[in-house]
């Protein structure tokens, strides 16, 4: 009410507003304060980023975009107690609205923490293969909410980094050189040193198996039809896992046709009994 008089009387409303305004310049140049300081700041922190190995342009996004909140924030506030603001309403509204919000958008903001710590552990980067679930692919973007990746058949899959915080989680590239393990079965009349000796060399001839370490072949163990065998070969990064182990399958096959090995497949013998 006693605004309202005052607005109503000019020489009250003259009065306040002069009172007002030594307050009103000081908010205004805590603001431009911290935007200097924002400026000033900026370009030293990118370098820190750089220096401590965060090189991707997402990450750099991020880090200035929380910094720039957070410098903010401490703005507002002071220049709110520089104009004689009671924040304590405020916050509590704030608050209230932010338990609603907060139930509103939980996934929204689960995904965009789980993008936080992406950035933090780097359990991947770009470029590389990983598997999330059921999903294989290469590595083509990560954001705050998602990571992109495309897969073997050419196309853009998406996952929530919620859902790669939850999964267990593959890089087929974090360590360079990876092997191949191909399960396959052979009769019990089978020679096993022959079958390995066969196979070792002609995985050897497929182009991009690696020669050290050497290809192997182990006996694994004993099914109900077949001796469980394993054919295993180095490659030199995921870029060639897929298209190698596609070829080892089919040299297995061949292989063990053109030696004439046989490859068991399950089988059922029925007896019948007469009865006397």
């Amino acid at each position: 009410m006693d605004v309202i008089n005052k607005a109503l009387n000019f020489e009250g409303f003259t009065s306040a507003l002069t009172v007002s305004l030594p307050h009103l310049l000081s908010a205004f140049f805590v603001l431009f304060v911290f935007w200097i300081i924002y400026r000033v700041t900026q370009r030293p922190l990118m370098r820190l980023l750089a220096w401590r190995g965060v090189q991707t342009a997402n990450a750099e996004l991020l880090v200035n975009t929380v910094y720039r909140v957070i410098l903010f924030i401490i703005a507002v506030v002071i220049a709110a107690g520089q104009l004689g603001i009671n924040l304590t309403a405020v916050v509590a509204g704030l608050g209230i609205a932010g338990i609603a919000l907060g139930f509103a958008a939980q996934d929204t903001l689960a995904n965009i923490i789980s993008g936080v710590l992406i950035y933090i552990d780097k359990p991947f980067k770009i470029g590389q293969w990983i598997t999330v679930g059921n999903m294989y692919g290469r590595v083509q973007k990560i954001t705050m909410r998602t990571t992109r990746i495309r897969t073997l058949d050419n196309t853009f899959v998406v996952i929530p980094n919620q859902k790669i915080a939850n999964e267990v989680l593959v890089n087929h590239s974090s360590h360079g050189e990876l092997r191949i393990v191909v399960p396959f079965g052979i009769a019990y009349r089978e020679s096993i040193p022959r079958v390995r000796g066969v196979l070792i060399q002609a995985l050897s001839e497929i182009k991009g198996v690696r020669k050290d370490p050497p290809p192997t072949v182990v006996a694994e163990g004993f099914g109900d039809s077949a001796i469980n065998m394993l054919a295993r070969v180095w490659v030199d990064n995921a870029d060639k896992e897929r298209a190698t182990l596609f070829m080892v399958v089919e040299k297995i096959k061949e292989t063990l046709e053109t030696e004439k090995i046989e490859i068991p497949f399950p089988q059922m013998e029925v007896a019948v009994r007469k009865e006397r």
